[in-house]
């Protein structure tokens, strides 16, 4: 069964690639888009909305400084902070803000400039865990490791993520989940010529993130996606502004042309 991913993370080919509609502080006098609103809507098999939620990303002297997180059917919303230091992002801290105890903190460890950790506590679970960063030639590969808390050794292998990049895109993921159910998928995708939503933003944050229909670490967007053995299960319309920033990606089911999911963006 296909997987889907929401975030917490077609027809353009028909269309046309774009249908017009990495630094933690770059330079003040550049003004290329930063993202302000993400904002996600899930469709239900009737046609009638299934799931809403927006984010709202706030900025100091266009650092990153937070994000907001809201549902359209709770009241309650995250908040998460992110902390740089020399360009690096060092913590990420959540809280929520009627029920504290359901926060967490990650806490980022470097080797040179390679990011070659995250170590993460959510308050409420009994739970540690520790995701490491591996670069092997054109592939990154992620593996996330469990423990209960207080006990650092030994973890579990949970999962592992493959992401292989081809020209500054994410053209096969590859995902291995170790606990149980057992599970195994790969998804092969291609791209139009459109710049990234996040493409201006600080590249540690971009491989911390998950983003519905977006690759953020990726430098396009990408069109189509398919399974291991060829068969194209979704196709994607992107909708751009003048400066060929998707402003809209609407994602499609391949066999009947349905529409079931739809990422807006909005920009600085």
């Amino acid at each position: 069964m296909k997987k889907t991913v929401l975030f917490v993370s077609l027809l353009a080919v028909l269309f046309g690639a774009c249908s017009e509609s990495d630094t933690a502080n770059p330079n003040p006098a550049n003004e290329q888009p930063l993202v302000r609103k993400i904002s996600y809507t899930k469709f239900n098999t009737g046609g009638g909305i299934d799931v809403q939620a927006h984010q709202d990303f706030f900025y100091v002297n266009r650092v990153l400084s937070h994000t907001i997180d809201y549902r359209a059917d709770s009241a309650e919303f995250f908040r998460t902070d992110y902390t740089f230091e020399n360009e690096k992002l060092l913590t990420i801290k959540t809280t929520q803000s009627d029920h504290p105890e359901a926060g967490g903190l990650s806490t980022l460890i470097y080797e040179g400039d390679n990011l070659q950790r995250m170590e993460s506590v959510a308050y409420a679970m009994p739970w540690y865990t520790r995701t490491d960063f591996e670069y092997q030639g054109d592939n990154l590969i992620q593996n996330l490791y469990g423990a209960p808390k207080g006990q650092t050794e030994p973890m579990e292998l949970l999962n592992r993520r493959i992401k292989q990049f081809d020209n500054g895109n994410i053209v096969t993921t590859n995902f291995e989940q170790f606990a149980f159910p057992p599970l195994s998928f790969t998804d092969h995708y291609s791209y139009d010529n459109s710049n990234n939503p996040f493409k201006n933003m600080n590249r540690y944050f971009r491989m911390t993130i998950n983003v519905s229909n977006i690759h953020p670490l990726s430098n396009n967007n990408y069109v189509t996606e398919a399974d291991d053995s060829g068969v194209i299960w979704y196709d994607f319309e992107v909708i751009c502004n003048q400066q060929q920033y998707p402003v809209s990606i609407k994602r499609y089911l391949h066999q009947d042309h349905r529409l079931v999911e739809q990422t807006d963006i909005e920009y600085l």
